[in-house]
């Protein structure tokens, strides 16, 4: 797979064949399963292990009978996707995708310069379905190719970089930035030999990754309020339903931070109600894909996917195409703090196992001989993806403060001030962060305010909400007793602008 120009011989077909990576519209993917027999049994054996275990899961999971249906479709959905990869998927299509992911960059940095009405600074890069993290990786993921075609690409492809490096940078997401350095390593390594090369892919996931883990752990506990909440919630829903977890896309109404006392609700599987109650997400993840597979389909599930990553695990390592291994290490090292590899997704999930299938059927007779490898390669890959989980654990709650309510109407006048009720008992004196959350989840503080020791019933008023999305409440408690970088809940709900 050497460099060539950007004017691609490939199929006519693979001109839109980036489309198939839009959630929805991969459903189109569906009538490859027909080409079931054409994999080897090698293949075949640990994909319908993976199924029969996401089925058996659904049943021990409390809504079997939504999670039944659901996670079987999901099963078919990734399946179909691996066959059209093994099928028809080209690596000489990667200048369609290029061209297709350059539009969609141009289009995200476009729309919202305009609702900015200014081009620079502009941090809140989003799209449609979006955010700002999907789009940074998307713009890694071009950047990969672009340096993968370096030598072939004339003046004009090589000033259009620009854009997705602009788009990094505006997207200010440290998960689409250590995507682009694990997956440039895997390039440099395409010329050594294929035992060097095996080990080196290997480090180059896994060393990044657990660098990024210490330095987030050494951020302390403060900057980790969002995702440790999620962590803490999803070992709650773990606990709770061990085997089977809550189900396919049951577990983002017990995970959410917009609960006042999630961890209770997650503990009990009982999703929030009233006016904490966070819009229903089923796509709510668990920033972290080793905690969100325990929690949503349990020990039984998580070991049939241990099978399927350990799959793409093996391509990455072995595939003689550096450019589909350097894209599966980037986005397999963005699951240590996002979500990235669940279908449907906004994370090109899509992709990934597209790119997985394609390079099982690079893989030839000697690689298919590792197949029975996949699960000591998911089960490691996993423990890695583990590593951030100990913050959860290092974090400690503030265990004097009971919320009784939070609340703000759901509607909010742009040049009015906005007004919250808050009921607590603090067992010290304490702060309450007012932040306003665009839907893309880029947050903005706009007010606060001191809240005494004892008991606490009183209105506060803050700044109209910048954005339509959600407001977001934080408490933490002040420096002192012992509980330095403590945290209280973090308490949303969705407000639209008039």
């Amino acid at each position: 797979m050497g460099p060539s120009r950007i004017q691609s011989t490939a199929p006519s077909q693979g001109r839109v064949s980036w489309l198939l990576f839009v959630p929805g519209v991969s459903v189109l993917t569906l009538p490859a399963l027909r080409g079931w027999a054409q994999l080897p049994a090698a293949l075949q054996v640990p994909l319908v292990l993976f199924a029969a275990l996401q089925g058996l899961a659904a049943v021990f999971s409390p809504w079997w009978p939504w999670a039944l249906p659901l996670g079987l479709g999901r099963v078919l959905l990734l399946i179909a996707l691996l066959l059209w990869g093994w099928q028809r998927a080209r690596v000489a299509w990667r200048h369609h995708l290029y061209a297709g992911f350059l539009w969609v960059l141009a289009a995200a940095y476009l729309t919202g310069a305009v609702s900015a009405s200014t081009l620079w600074p502009y941090r809140e890069i989003g799209l449609l379905y979006l955010s700002s993290t999907a789009l940074g990786l998307m713009a890694a993921l071009t950047l990969l190719i672009a340096l993968w075609d370096w030598p072939a690409l004339g003046a004009r492809h090589k000033a259009l970089l620009a854009l997705p490096m602009l788009l990094l940078v505006l997207a200010g997401s440290r998960t689409a930035w250590l995507a682009l350095l694990v997956g440039a390593t895997v390039l440099a390594l395409h010329r050594l030999p294929l035992a060097c090369r095996t080990l080196g892919r290997a480090l180059a996931v896994g060393i990044p990754a657990a660098l990024s883990v210490l330095l987030l752990l050494n951020e302390g506990p403060d900057r980790l309020s969002e995702r440790t909440g999620l962590w803490r919630n999803a070992s709650a829903v773990a606990q709770a339903s061990p085997w089977g977890g809550a189900g396919s896309y049951q577990l983002g109404r017990l995970i959410s931070y917009g609960c006042a006392d999630a961890e209770r609700h997650a503990a009990s599987l009982q999703g929030c109600e009233g006016p904490l109650q966070v819009l229903p997400a089923p796509w709510t993840f668990a920033h972290n894909l080793s905690a969100h597979l325990l929690a949503e389909t349990g020990i039984i599930g998580t070991t049939g996917w241990l099978l399927v990553l350990g799959l793409s695990v093996l391509v990455c390592l072995r595939t003689p195409h550096p450019l589909v291994a350097a894209c599966l290490a980037a986005l397999l090292s963005s699951n240590l703090f996002d979500n990235t590899l669940l279908l449907p997704s906004g994370f090109h999930a899509e992709l990934f196992w597209v790119l997985t299938g394609l390079g099982l059927r690079g893989l030839g007779r000697p690689g298919l001989r590792l197949v029975p490898l996949s699960l000591p390669l998911g089960l490691a890959l996993c423990l890695l993806y583990a590593l951030p989980l100990r913050s959860a654990e290092q974090t400690r709650l503030w265990p004097g403060l009971r919320l009784t309510a939070v609340y703000g109407l759901p509607q909010a006048e742009r040049d009015q001030p906005y007004a919250i009720y808050v009921a607590a008992e603090l067992d010290q004196q304490g702060y309450m962060d007012v932040q306003s959350c665009s839907p893309e989840g880029i947050c903005r503080r706009i007010g606060g305010a001191v809240l005494a020791a004892g008991p606490v019933k009183t209105w506060v008023t803050v700044r109209p909400p910048q954005d339509t999305g959600t407001v977001r409440v934080v408490f933490t408690p002040f420096a002192g007793q012992g509980l330095a970088g403590a945290l209280g809940p973090a308490v949303a709900w969705q407000v639209r602008l008039e």
